[in-house]
């Protein structure tokens, strides 16, 4: 059985922030699609007003948008 000194677990330690961001990241990530495909399939919006730039977050409500916004300020 192995044992870890002090050492290895200042080294183990960066694991836990690490895995913690990765864990927010895809939380925020399918939070934020579930949030867009609902908005999408209760708006029936013509694509042609999406594609253009900006123009999900002109025609989304703040509650669509933020998530979006949230997972760029993770970055």
């Amino acid at each position: 059985m192995a044992r870890y000194n002090a050492h290895d677990q200042q080294q183990l330690a960066i694991f836990g922030p690490f895995f913690g961001t990765i864990l927010l990241t895809i939380i925020v990530w399918v939070y934020m699609y579930i949030r867009r495909i609902h908005f999408f399939q209760t708006t029936k919006l013509p694509l042609e007003q999406l594609t253009r730039s900006g123009g999900l977050a002109r025609l989304s409500p703040p509650g669509v948008n933020n998530p979006s916004d949230n997972l760029k300020n993770l970055f």
